[in-house]
């Protein structure tokens, strides 16, 4: 036997709900007595467990992807980017399936850079500028072979760092910057075989804790 239902949508004040459609985003204006209210889109936050889920997916739903794989521990985040057309390398850009221009890129702390060389006899400010994330350095051919950390402008950017050579590693702070309670512009030596994290405790890369 069929039920007919009456349900009664009860408003709290002017505050409505507006979710991303097939269409991608878009606004709704409602009626209400006190006048007109337009509702914007809320944007939700999506979690999956493999790249592949995330190939079938677009910003029209989500903004936000959280990739937590099953067998580990670790999460990634990842923002849309509209007009990337940069290829799928499987970790830090992922291309949906049913999209030419747009990509999933990977939140710059998360980042991996596999292949990353120091510079022979490098000082600061000529040798190459760490990139976002997480560096393995492959080859200091020399011992105290340099790279030197980004200026970033952000208090609390983490950037990690694994000498995988026979070498020890210097890394140089930025112009003025220092690492923990050593003087300025001073370089920190990464022995062989070893890794380290750097977090930003000051804006502009003027301080940087190591752990």
């Amino acid at each position: 036997m069929a039920q007919q239902r009456t349900i009664t949508k009860v408003l709290a004040g002017e505050e409505d709900l507006l979710f991303k459609g097939p269409g991608g985003a878009t606004t709704v204006t409602q009626t209400r007595q006190s006048g007109p209210v337009t509702v914007t889109p809320l944007n939700i936050v999506g979690v999956v467990s493999s790249t592949d889920e995330m190939r079938q997916l677009t910003s029209r739903i989500y903004e936000v992807i959280i990739l937590t794989p099953n067998d580990e521990i670790a999460a990634n985040s990842y923002f849309w980017e509209d007009l990337s057309v940069a290829d799928d390398d499987g970790y830090n850009v992922i291309k949906p399936a049913d999209s030419d221009v747009g990509r999933w890129t990977i939140d710059p702390n998360s980042k991996i850079t596999p292949l990353f060389v120091a510079k022979d006899g490098g000082v600061q400010g000529d040798s190459p500028i760490l990139p976002d994330g997480f560096t393995v350095v492959t080859t200091v051919a020399t011992p105290n072979a340099s790279v030197t950390m980004p200026d970033t402008e952000i208090k609390g950017r983490s950037y990690k760092v694994s000498n995988i050579t026979a070498n020890d590693l210097q890394i140089f702070p930025a112009v003025g910057a220092k690492f923990d309670s050593g003087a300025a512009d001073a370089p920190k030596i990464v022995p062989a075989g070893t890794a380290i994290m750097f977090i930003s405790t000051l804006a502009n890369g003027g301080s940087w804790t190591t752990y």
